[in-house]
């Protein structure tokens, strides 16, 4: 028989927090490790409770959430840049398409090769040099948020229109 305490919120949150584990899995850690890190993160209360969020507060939550996220997988060597691959990646499957897209206006995109790759070659950003995303430490993520956001405008989920894994 099914329990009957199972919500859908708790539903949303296992899947979010599986497809984030696995976006970010190979040649780091474990699913588990990862999930005990998004546990600890504050990211299923965001979801919980969104309303939508102005862009500096958001880039406030994300700071404290990678943060917290970098914490749990220190003996990981978790880096910025794969921290911020679990929240959008989390955020992406259990609130932007959640939404339609709606009220995301200021949530970041799962950021990848594949997306930077034709966003710089879609753009010419001469003055941006790729490093891998795993690579990435606080400073070096928010420069390229900066770079992106310059170049576009803001930083949504249309940006994943760069990304496309089949060509």
């Amino acid at each position: 028989m099914a329990d009957t305490k199972y919500t859908f919120n708790q539903h949303r949150h296992n899947f979010a927090r599986w497809t984030a584990a696995r976006a970010v899995q190979r040649n780091f850690t474990t699913t588990e490790n990862i999930a005990k890190a998004i546990e600890k993160s504050g990211l299923r209360d965001f979801v919980e409770s969104y309303n939508g969020i102005g862009k500096d507060d958001f880039s406030s939550f994300h700071i404290k959430c990678a943060g917290k996220i970098i914490t749990v997988l220190k003996k990981e060597k978790c880096t910025y840049g794969i921290a911020a691959k679990i929240i959008a990646v989390y955020l992406k499957t259990s609130l932007v398409i959640y939404n339609k897209g709606k009220n995301c206006e200021n949530i970041h995109p799962p950021l990848d090769r594949i997306l930077l790759t034709n966003f710089k070659k879609c753009n010419e950003l001469n003055d941006y040099t790729y490093k891998p995303w795993t690579k990435l430490d606080k400073n070096e993520y928010w420069n390229l948020i900066s770079l992106i956001e310059k170049q576009e405008g803001k930083i949504d989920w249309k940006l994943e229109q760069y990304w496309n894994p089949f060509n």
